[in-house]
């Protein structure tokens, strides 16, 4: 059974990300190259790849549960506000150097809410200590070097707004290397349902193309003898992808990007071929517009 292996975290946004590694630079984590600065919600875990779409489902429905229950806005979107620091250490169970996650009662209780939601099958596994959400910004530290980094570092405290969740999957790159790479993402948000009393669509955001949205891009340009075009590199741009479902399956994508300031940039709209001509280019064009 082909399996692959993923985890679940809180990517730390940019530019924090990068002041985050400046210290894992300066500990020595040997895990920098490997993985960007995250709050790990489920640890590495392998999955069988025919469970793909169940784990992208419970990723989805958690990260929609994040939303809030009177929104500002139509999707309810609202980021998680924590408070990353000072550094501390597991000693002396572990040698690990990290920055401790806090937040108000509400920011923390949606926090192991979210936990629960994602840590169940087919993503759950034997855990040896409780969870802790931390950041991690040195691993297998010697003792010594702990107790200087983490009087030296006391004063770092920075506040993060997290919007979404993030699979990773481990990958081997060209000189193969294992990485861990970002492969979906699910913002804290509702999805938009158009199309009641007709053909009802599940409209979903995201920046990642999922493995699942990929596959079903890729065999119906294959079927239309056609190549995606390759997404625009703009300089400071942000990817959107919007995927269209209908009872829970994929029938159309679009994605692109968005600059502040400029019109969305449309790359590719893909819908099924048996699905065409029923408006779903239409919803997936309106809703990408509104990105």
């Amino acid at each position: 059974m082909v399996r692959m292996r993923v985890g679940v975290v809180l990517m730390v946004p940019h530019p924090i990300a990068q002041e985050i590694d400046g210290l894992r630079r300066a500990c020595g984590d040997r895990q920098r190259e490997r993985i960007a600065p995250h709050v790990t919600l489920v640890s590495p875990v392998n999955v069988p790849v025919g469970e793909l779409p169940a784990v992208l489902a419970l990723l989805r429905h958690a990260a929609a549960a994040q939303a809030a229950p009177t929104p500002t806005d139509r999707s309810g979107a609202t980021a998680l506000e924590l408070r990353l620091g000072p550094p501390t250490s597991f000693l002396p169970d572990s040698n690990t150097v990290y920055l401790g996650v806090h937040g108000a009662a509400v920011a923390h209780e949606r926090l192991l809410q979210l936990r629960e939601q994602v840590f169940v099958p087919p993503l759950s596994r034997p855990q040896t200590w409780p969870f802790a959400p931390h950041v991690t910004i040195g691993d297998e530290v010697d003792p010594e070097r702990i107790a200087v980094a983490v009087r030296a570092l006391a004063d770092f405290v920075v506040d993060v707004a997290f919007e979404r969740v993030h699979l990773l999957e481990e990958q081997r790159d060209q000189q193969g290397r294992r990485r861990w790479v970002p492969v979906a993402d699910a913002p804290f948000a509702r999805p938009a349902i158009v199309g009641r009393g007709g053909l009802e669509l599940e409209l979903t955001r995201s920046g990642l193309v999922d493995p699942e949205a990929q596959a079903f891009e890729n065999e119906i340009w294959a079927e239309d003898d056609r190549v995606p075009p390759e997404p625009a590199a703009w300089a400071g741009s942000v990817p959107v992808v919007i995927v269209a479902r209908h009872r829970g399956q994929i029938i159309g994508l679009a994605r692109g990007a968005v600059r502040a300031g400029e019109s969305p940039a449309l790359d590719a709209i893909t819908v099924a071929p048996d699905r065409r001509n029923e408006g779903v280019a239409r919803q997936l064009r309106l809703a990408f517009a509104a990105s």
